[in-house]
């Protein structure tokens, strides 16, 4: 199930968007999006394709709980800044009445525009876990979001909130930047 949530565009919300999209603001290749460990499943009788080779970059402030059995902050990462990105993320669960009790991942996610549409595989971010995700969208580059059988159109600062198998398209003409979190309530 997917909710769209409302982004009040607080300055601190905005004074974070400026950071990310500026070019002080330092990423980490990833040459493939989804690694086989983390798919769910596919539907063997979709006649969508699907494809795992889509590279992006990326900037994570607390790494998911697979890489050492717990959430944790990433080493080259000042926890000032992970104390900002969660503020953002606090702020705008708290404007809509939402909540969560711990976040096992957070990160910034940038997917570079193809000429022709990529769908990534669909998966599950923590499969033993049961957990929420959370999106908001820093540009206005497109690429949908797909959640089950919902599908999401993306405008600039929209913000999601949803559980279960999602995959996406990349965009088309303009880079893709969002902040991803997962989170248990």
């Amino acid at each position: 199930m997917l909710n769209s949530l409302s982004n009040p565009k607080t300055p601190y919300y905005l004074d974070f968007k400026k950071w990310v999209l500026s070019e002080n603001f330092f990423w980490n290749y990833v040459a493939s999006g989804v690694s086989l460990q983390h798919l769910a499943r596919t539907n063997a009788n979709s006649s969508k394709i699907f494809d795992s080779n889509v590279p992006f970059y990326t900037r994570t402030f607390i790494r998911r709980p697979e890489i050492k059995s717990f959430p944790s902050i990433d080493p080259w990462v000042d926890p000032s800044e992970v104390d900002k990105v969660v503020a953002v993320v606090k702020e705008i669960f708290k404007h809509n009445n939402e909540s969560f009790s711990t976040l096992l991942r957070l990160s910034v996610n940038a997917v570079h525009p193809k000429s022709k549409v990529v769908t990534t595989i669909p998966h599950i971010d923590h499969p033993h876990t049961p957990h929420s995700n959370f999106i908001i969208y820093l540009t206005d580059a497109g690429g949908s979001t797909f959640v089950d059988d919902e599908k999401f159109d993306p405008k600039e600062d929209d913000v999601i909130l949803f559980k279960g198998e999602h995959y996406h398209n990349t965009p088309v003409e303009k880079r893709r930047v969002i902040l991803v979190a997962t989170m248990v309530e």
